[in-house]
């Protein structure tokens, strides 16, 4: 087995595993159902502003496997639960695993 084939296969029995806090969530293009991948999915809260002018907000991003999502741009949805998310950036690590920035969508 390569290194390569060694990272992926950590990738998904260690850090994007169920049993570990990864999630089933799907990727949509167009309207359509492309893909059902394992996200490590985080919203964490986070204050926004200056001064006195702070706003609390969340930060949505979830860490994919390379391999999961490749094809993967701006402009793609992520469904995590029942809701849906913007996919606002793609942003590979370059460990086999990439960040990808949401926006929940308002719809």
């Amino acid at each position: 087995m390569s290194f390569t084939e060694h990272v992926q296969n950590d990738i998904k029995t260690v850090f994007l595993n169920e049993n570990e806090g990864a999630v089933t969530a799907s990727l949509w293009r167009d309207g359509r159902k492309f893909a059902d991948i394992l996200v490590d999915f985080q919203e964490p809260y986070r204050l926004g502003g200056s001064g006195d002018g702070q706003v609390e907000t969340t930060a949505p991003e979830a860490w994919a496997s390379d391999e999961d999502i490749e094809g993967t741009r701006q402009g793609d949805q992520l469904e995590a639960g029942s809701t849906f998310y913007a996919i606002i950036g793609v942003e590979p690590a370059g460990d086999g695993m990439t960040r990808l920035v949401l926006s929940r969508n308002s719809e």
